[in-house]
């Protein structure tokens, strides 16, 4: 249910950050392939997450996700921007 509020809350934001990391010329291509990947990734997450609690414990999956869980949000923050991702944009973009 968390997952679901705030997996959810994050779908109407791809549309804008989608054109602001790579442009607005292939907006539409690109939203599509960033939608369908998370789509493929909710699905492939769940079961490994399951595994994971079966494998491992409750304890370890919450260590796990929260070191995957800051480690993106270091990447994010200190290595893309909307106006330094590959100088302005890809494809055309600039």
């Amino acid at each position: 249910m968390i997952s679901g509020f705030g997996g959810g809350a994050i779908f109407p934001l791809f549309a804008a950050m989608t054109a602001d990391y790579v442009g607005e010329n292939y907006n539409a291509t690109n939203y599509g392939l960033v939608y369908s990947s998370n789509a493929i990734s909710g699905r492939v997450g769940a079961g490994l997450g399951s595994v994971v609690v079966a494998t491992w414990g409750y304890g370890a999956a919450f260590v796990l996700a929260g070191s995957i869980g800051l480690g993106s949000g270091g990447v994010c923050r200190c290595g893309f921007s909307p106006q330094a991702a590959c100088g302005g944009g890809w494809r055309g973009s600039g």
